[in-house]
């Protein structure tokens, strides 16, 4: 039973390192785009705003789901 908790321990962990450089990855993908576009390009206010927030909830998401695995699972790998 015991390697069985170190097993999803483990788990988790992978889990939410995988998803942290998934979403630091979309991070710089944005941060490239935020360099380079040129707002005068778009001759809409709403097309702007959905080319600056694309993909901005995958951050957020995965923020949101580790913050609640984190605080909820008790891990005896940390601690």
């Amino acid at each position: 039973m015991d390697s069985l908790k170190n097993v999803i321990d483990y788990g988790v962990i992978g889990l939410l390192l995988a998803l942290s450089i998934w979403a630091v990855a979309v991070a710089v993908e944005r941060w490239l785009f935020y360099r380079r576009v040129d707002p005068a390009q778009f001759h809409d206010l709403h097309l702007f705003e959905i080319a600056l927030t694309k993909r901005l909830v995958i951050i957020g998401t995965i923020a949101a789901n580790a913050l609640t695995s984190v605080c909820w699972e008790p891990c005896s790998v940390l601690c």
